[in-house]
């Protein structure tokens, strides 16, 4: 009873962590991920969509006729959310571009199938050997090992029920130096825990080659284009070599770049030491649980079940979105509070090409509207009276002249320069902060001159100098940095009607010279 009580807090330890919102602290995990996906045909009169006529488009390599792309975000949040508790919102359009969601469903309700790995170690030694060893038969010599056996197969049983409809999973085991798989990548609702076998079947098996298993189930996974990909590992993490840092680092590395999430059952019969508790530990990049007993397995399973369900996968039409090549920050606002902002970079929206002859009213039309415009401008030309010119006073006779310059600080030999800047969005939007001699700080605290409610701005985030020649903005090593017309600068000049950003918000340079 205890146990169940205290996977139960486990659990929702797990969807609470993944449900709060991140804070804009640089490196940290946002709470969400954002990727492109194409609009799915309209169904047909029957209800049912239109047989696929080929591949859809990738959504990153857009050909000509293609719809703009929808931005998908697949986020972390608690039960019961709906299409009105999510906003998409580009922070760095003008003005800045919200956008309302058009569908917003738990992952298990989604169209993207899951693609499942459940990888478990097979030495006899952690498998255990108690079901066929006889202590009383003084023929059956050997030690006899209570092992994980009976607690697997209820336990990947459970794991099968991961994923909406079309989902794929496979189960794989690693012993004798080779990754062994008990069910190949098919239907994942026919991944069965009978699919081990039986305990005595690794009676013979005695090598724990973890750093193999790893590498097969990535390349199971690396190939699975448009399915999520999660891989459950299940094992004492101890491997053969004593050596295997690297190539764990390297396999690790590897299973990230091809964003697969990494969920660990650490479990240690033997009490082998620490080393595989920290292996599962650094293989486990989603998730890493220990299990106590083997009768934990299950439970165990019902967490890593509930973390990869507890998923939205929200859809925002690109209607709006300017897709231009280049990439833009997107911020996703979840029940009412803002995520920290993520970076997403949109391909070219191509427009189709018109076959040949197809546009000749247009041409006519142009012609027309040439002509008709040449004839306008000759008739009031024409019909202008000539103006005869004023007669000019000649000018008074001119002593010696001077030209007097008053400049920053009155020194007659500089340009004279007044500068203020405006910001174009938060609490202090519209607002005209005027520029001081010398060099003005701005930031949300500290010794800044200019303080903005932003918190994604530094306390002394950047300052602005003036100088003889004019204004130069530098950054004062801010997390954020400064961005000068969309690109990051440490350092740069600035001239009347720039615009720049500092955390979240957009400022306009004005001055005069």
């Amino acid at each position: 009873m205890r146990r169940a009580h205290w996977q139960l807090l486990l659990a929702g330890a797990l969807v609470a962590l993944a449900s709060a919102p991140a804070r804009a602290q640089k490196g940290e995990d946002p709470g969400y991920r954002l990727k492109l996906v194409m609009p799915r045909p309209k169904p047909g009169p029957d209800g049912k969509p239109p047989p696929a006529q080929e591949p859809p488009p990738d959504p990153s390599k857009l050909r000509p006729g293609d719809p703009p792309p929808m931005v998908r975000a697949v986020a972390a949040g608690r039960v019961g959310l709906t299409p009105k508790d999510f906003v998409l919102k580009q922070s760095d359009a003008q003005p800045p571009l919200v956008i309302e969601p058009v569908k917003a469903v738990p992952y298990r309700e989604s169209d993207e199938p899951l693609a499942l790995v459940v990888l478990v170690q097979g030495n006899f030694r952690w498998i255990g050997n108690e079901t066929y060893k006889n202590a009383d038969d003084p023929d059956d010599q050997g030690s006899i090992y209570d092992g994980a056996f009976k607690g697997l197969g209820p336990a990947i049983d459970v794991l099968a029920k991961a994923g909406p409809p079309g989902s794929k999973a496979s189960l794989m085991v690693y012993a004798e130096r080779q990754a062994i798989a008990k069910q190949a990548m098919g239907d994942a609702t026919a991944l069965s825990g009978g699919a081990l076998g039986s305990q005595q079947d690794y009676g013979e098996n005695v090598s724990q080659p973890l750093i193999i298993g790893l590498t097969e189930a990535w390349k199971a996974l690396a190939n699975m284009g448009g399915y999520r990909k999660v891989l459950v590992v299940i094992g004492d993490g101890m491997d053969d070599r004593a050596d295997a840092g690297n190539e764990l680092k390297k396999v690790t590395g590897d299973l990230k770049e091809a964003g697969v999430e990494v969920y660990t059952i650490f479990y240690n019969p033997q009490d082998d030491g620490p080393q595989g508790q920290q292996n599962m530990a650094k293989i486990g990049l989603t998730s890493r649980l220990t299990a106590n007993s083997r009768d934990d397995f299950t439970s165990l399973a019902g967490t890593v079940l509930e973390a990869i369900n507890a998923k939205y996968y929200v859809d925002f039409p690109g209607d709006k979105i300017k897709f231009d090549g280049a990439e833009h920050e997107f911020i996703l606002a979840v029940g009412g509070e803002d995520r920290p902002p993520q970076s997403l970079q949109l391909p070219t929206l191509v427009k189709p090409v018109e076959e040949g002859g197809s546009l000749w009213w247009v041409w006519l039309l142009v012609v027309v509207l040439l002509v008709v415009l040449l004839i306008v401008i000759i008739l009031i030309v024409r019909r202008r009276p000539v103006e005869e010119p004023m007669p000019l006073a000649p000018p008074p006779p001119l002593g010696p002249m001077k030209t007097i310059m008053i400049g920053v600080g009155g020194i007659e030999d500089s340009i004279p320069v007044v500068g203020w800047v405006v910001p174009l969005a938060g609490p202090n939007q519209f607002q005209t902060f005027k520029l001081q001699q010398g060099a003005t700080k701005l930031g949300t605290g500290g010794e800044s001159h200019i303080l903005i409610g932003d918190g994604y701005m530094s306390a002394e985030h950047a300052e602005i100098v003036c100088t003889a020649s004019g204004f130069v903005i530098n950054d004062l090593g801010s997390t954020n940095g400064v961005f000068v017309n969309a690109r990051r600068v440490s350092s740069q000049e600035l001239v009347d009607n720039d615009v720049f950003k500092l955390g979240a918000t957009d400022f306009k340079f004005k001055s005069i010279n």
